[in-house]
């Protein structure tokens, strides 16, 4: 089912609970040698959960590196960059996240910025006639 612009303005709107990154080829921070535009290269979000007994948790959703700069560590980045944000929210102790089971690149980046994996989702994606799993994984910040 497509999603309609409406649903996609909804879910990057900025306020206090979510927050959508981009990082561009000209961007400073991602350090990468030999950037110099301003192209849209990857994106991050984090949604802040709102009720009352699990507004302490946030997700981190919709990690996202165009192919031809993936590898370069833009997304090991960008998840730093949801980390810095979520570490600055007093009241958001944890971040949890899904990843395809067979993403292997994507499941390095989060482990190798702090995720723990507590489980695996079965058959959570359908594409066309195909299942995917998904592992399920979490950061403690506090």
């Amino acid at each position: 089912m497509e999603k309609s612009i409406d649903e996609f303005q909804k879910k990057l709107s900025w306020d206090t609970h979510n927050y959508v990154l981009g990082a561009f080829d000209g961007d400073e921070l991602i350090g990468i040698a030999g950037l110099d535009g301003d192209e849209l290269i990857g994106i991050a979000g984090l949604r802040r959960e709102r009720g009352a007994k699990i507004h302490h948790t946030a997700v981190l959703w919709g990690i996202y590196v165009t192919p031809q700069y993936r590898s370069r560590g833009v997304a090991k980045h960008l998840v730093k960059a949801i980390l810095d944000i979520a570490e600055g929210i007093a009241e958001v102790t944890q971040i949890k996240l899904c990843v395809h089971t067979r993403n292997a690149p994507a499941r390095q980046v989060y482990a190798s910025s702090g995720f723990k994996s507590y489980g695996i989702e079965k058959n959570v994606v359908r594409i066309g006639a195909g299942s995917f799993d998904e592992e399920l994984m979490m950061i403690t910040l506090r």
